[in-house]
């Protein structure tokens, strides 16, 4: 698997969910791309928006764009820390804060 930020071996999937925070899911994605250093888009609505958007520039760890992700959810363990709690027993992939999206595209045409 191509990880780009490895987690620590002793995270469990409760500390990695905390540090998502209240207004994302924590997620595993098959998939990761990143941007370089500055990431530049010279067309359309969003031309030249994103190059200092997120800190982009010299030393900066660029944009990352995660797909085919499924959530990790914290489940209650029956002893203090199971080895199926650890989040690299959950995730062999990259882990990544997706955020939390309340929208509902059932119904739609978009949805299709």
């Amino acid at each position: 698997a191509n990880v780009r930020f490895p987690v620590p071996d002793d995270i469990t999937v409760k500390q990695a969910t905390e540090k998502c925070g209240d207004q994302a899911q924590l997620s595993c994605c098959n998939k990761a791309t990143y941007a370089g250093d500055v990431t530049d888009i010279d067309e359309g609505i969003l031309a030249g928006t994103l190059k200092n958007l997120i800190g982009g520039g010299s030393g900066s760890e660029g944009l990352g764009l995660f797909n085919q992700c499924s959530k990790l959810d914290l489940q209650i363990p029956i002893i203090a820390i199971a080895v199926q709690d650890l989040v690299n027993q959950k995730c062999k992939q990259n882990i990544a804060c997706c955020q939390n999206s309340p929208s509902d595209a059932s119904g739609s045409l978009i949805g299709l």
